[in-house]
This record gives C-alpha cells, sequence and structure tokens, in this order.
C-alpha cells in the first residue's frame, strides 16, 4: 500500500510540474515573441528487496518550442521580426543578452532599444538615430538609414543578429530575454528581417487550455486514488488494533 502510495505521488507531482509549465504559455499567448515550454516525463523503475518492480514517474527534461511564431504586420517603423532564425543583441546591466523581440524604441540618447529600455547592439555598437530623423528605413538585411534636417540619406548601421549551434540551450531571463551560458554567438551575416511587423508568441492557446484540462483532470483522479487508498490503509490499521 506504501508503494502505490509514493507511485501516485510521483505521478501527481510531475503532473503539477507540467500544469505548471502548461498555465505559464497560456498566461504568454500575447506575449511577443514568446516561446512555448514543454516537459517530458520518464518511467523510473525501481528493484526492490523483495523482487517487485516499482514504476515511478520522474521529470526527464524541460525543453522550449524554438519554432517561429507568426508575423503580425503593424505598420509602426520600429517595428521588426526576424522572419527566419536568429536573435537580436542586447546590452544589459547583467550584460550581453538576446531576444527576438523587436519592438524597438529610441531613448533620449538616440540609441534604438528594446521595449524596455536596453540597448540594441549594432555591428559597429549602438544604433544611433537623431531626434530630427525622418524616413527611418531598416532594410531585409537590418541596415537602418534616415534623412537628416537637409533631407540627406545617412546610414546608422547594421542591426546586429545572432545564432546559436543549440539555441534550445539559451535560458530565459524575463522580458522576452535570453542569456547563454558556454555557447558562443555566431553572427548572421545576411539576417532576415521584415519592418513594420512583430513576431507574435508561437503559443497554440486553444491546445495548451485543452492540454491543461486533460492535465487537470489525471491530476485530480491520482489525487482520489491516493485519498481512497488512504483510506483503506486507515481501515485496515483499525481492524489490526481492534483485533489484537
Amino acid at each position: 500500500m506504501v508503494n502505490s502510495i509514493y507511485i501516485g505521488l510521483s505521478r501527481q507531482k510531475s503532473l503539477r510540474q507540467a500544469i505548471d509549465v502548461v498555465a505559464n504559455n497560456i498566461a504568454n499567448a500575447n506575449t511577443t515573441a514568446f516561446k512555448a515550454d514543454k516537459t517530458r516525463f520518464i518511467e523510473y523503475v525501481e528493484h526492490t528487496q523483495r523482487g517487485e518492480n516499482l514504476s515511478f514517474v520522474r521529470n526527464h527534461s524541460a525543453f522550449r518550442d524554438n519554432k517561429a511564431g507568426h508575423l503580425e504586420r503593424t505598420g509602426n517603423t520600429l517595428d521588426v521580426a526576424l522572419s527566419d532564425k536568429g536573435f537580436f543583441v542586447v546590452d544589459t546591466p547583467a550584460g550581453e543578452r538576446y531576444t527576438r523581440d523587436g519592438r524597438f524604441r529610441i531613448n533620449a540618447d538616440g540609441d534604438l532599444t528594446t521595449s524596455e529600455g536596453f540597448v540594441i547592439r549594432g555591428d559597429g555598437g549602438p544604433i544611433t538615430i537623431p531626434e530630427n530623423a525622418t524616413d527611418i528605413a531598416i532594410d531585409k538585411s537590418g541596415f537602418v538609414s534616415f534623412s537628416n534636417a537637409d533631407n540627406e540619406r545617412i546610414d546608422a548601421g547594421q542591426i546586429l543578429t545572432v545564432e546559436f549551434d543549440e539555441p534550445r540551450d539559451l535560458q530565459k531571463q524575463g522580458a522576452s530575454l535570453y542569456r547563454t551560458g558556454n555557447q558562443v554567438p555566431i553572427i548572421i551575416e545576411e539576417p532576415n528581417m521584415r519592418q513594420g511587423y512583430i513576431e507574435k508568441s508561437n503559443v497554440n492557446a486553444v491546445q495548451e487550455l485543452s492540454s491543461l484540462i486533460a492535465l487537470q483532470r489525471s491530476h485530480d483522479s491520482v489525487a482520489r486514488v491516493l485519498r481512497e487508498e488512504d483510506n483503506r490503509e486507515e481501515q485496515m490499521i483499525r481492524r489490526l488494533t481492534t483485533n489484537q
């Protein structure tokens, strides 16, 4: 009986973890460039001294679905979406970070930044656009240009984009930012950008909601079995103590 409770608890714990992951995906269904997380579980078999094989559930790994989200047209001059692989490079107080969130802004110093105010790195440093700039253009390769007060076209530099051998190993840092461990970023010489677009979350809200309902039902089912098992064990102990 004790073994069945332990097995049920292992299943319940893994279901709880899966529910948390799915709930977080749903909460970020409208977060720009958000990538859904998935969980993978495996069977863990323990061999007892009595020759029994006990099958437990173990959380094997969590991984991120890096499939690109739908590109939505906004018409905003400073919105940029990556149509293909890659990440924008961001300078933060905590160091270099990476993002696919292209909702850019211009700060008080004229530097191109993320919506959170972190400077976007260009091929030669920050991309600087003066206050009086007009007709700002960002081409497919990420080259930024604008017209000055004399109506001259000025090149501001190229938005730096990088890729990684194992993008799934990047760690989420919040605010749509990622950081890397030992991986070395590889510069993308010819990125594929679209001005006036943003990348939506790749979360399928309907599918995730269906998964959440199924997981919750399984969790409740296991909880019911555990309660019944606990009641049976309690009744057995009462009978044994009564017969003594």
